[in-house]
């Protein structure tokens, strides 16, 4: 059967005649194929796969043309049938023994994204009519074929990665053992040391002297200033004495004003003619 007998051509010049009657026979028509997105057609048969025991990996691998590796690669990164298309098995060598270790799973998933989108775009293209010849997705194929294994040789490159420069560290004058940083990480460094006072200039340096002698004075300079905040304290206390007396005075002398003065009031009668009793002639 060619392709244009399919029903499908582009799709099938696209992923390959038999991956592409996998994924319509899982979506159940070619218009159901159409109506998924793009992660929907990267999942189609992906529970078949996942599903597949030792006995049925063998006749799959017949069919499809894959390696018992790839097939675990495929149950690894949770993909379907769409994993076995065949621009994608060429380009990362899918079909190689040790692609378990050689092949970068990022990559990988990042190709199968672009991969999708292109089989949806190449399917809903033979639901139309269009390019019924099959060269859309022959012309997708080679472009993605370019992509892929520009792709492939990148990551492939990444991998092989020279040795890590060697650390330096710096011996200080205590023992301490520290890496020395970068440019920017050294000057980060001198402003916080310079905020700590570890680097001043001349007169920072020499105020900083001043304080320090002033702070760290001699045992006898300590004592006479202990024994002038003692002094200092004892004539505190004695001031907050006398105002407490001085308070205590002016309580007794208005409380003996108030008792005089209860004592002079005049006795009220209590009468109607009460006034004319304080009147004077």
């Amino acid at each position: 059967m060619s392709d244009k007998e399919t029903g499908f051509p582009n799709l099938a010049a696209l992923v390959g005649r038999t991956v592409a009657i996998l994924l319509v026979q899982s979506a159940g028509s070619l218009p159901a194929l159409c109506s998924l997105n793009d992660a929907g057609i990267r999942q189609l048969g992906g529970k078949t796969v996942a599903g597949c025991s030792d006995a049925v990996n063998i006749p799959m691998q017949a069919a499809l043309g894959v390696s018992a590796q790839l097939l675990s690669l495929t149950k690894q990164a949770q993909f379907g049938f769409l994993m076995f298309a065949t621009v994608l098995r060429d380009s990362f060598q899918l079909n190689h023994e040790d692609v378990l270790t050689l092949v970068n799973l990022n990559a990988l998933k990042k190709a199968m994204g672009v991969l999708s989108r292109k089989a949806l775009l190449a399917a809903r293209t033979d639901q139309g009519g269009g390019s019924s010849n099959g060269s859309e997705g022959e012309s997708m194929a080679a472009e993605l074929s370019t992509q892929f294994t520009a792709l492939a040789t990148k990551t492939a490159e990444e991998h092989i990665q020279a040795l890590p420069v060697p650390e330096f560290f710096e011996k200080h004058e205590d023992g301490r053992i520290k890496k020395r940083g970068g440019k920017k990480t050294q000057q980060v460094q001198q402003q916080i040391a310079k905020r700590k006072g570890l680097l001043l200039s001349d007169s920072e340096a020499a105020r900083l002297a001043i304080a320090s002698e002033v702070r760290y004075a001699s045992a006898e300079v300590q004592e006479e200033r202990l024994q002038g905040r003692e002094m200092k304290a004892i004539e505190l206390a004695e001031q907050a004495k006398r105002m407490a007396s001085r308070k205590r005075a002016r309580d007794e002398e208005e409380s003996r004003l108030k008792d005089l003065g209860a004592a002079a009031a005049p006795i009220s009668g209590g009468g109607e003619f009460d006034d004319l009793f304080g009147a004077t002639l």
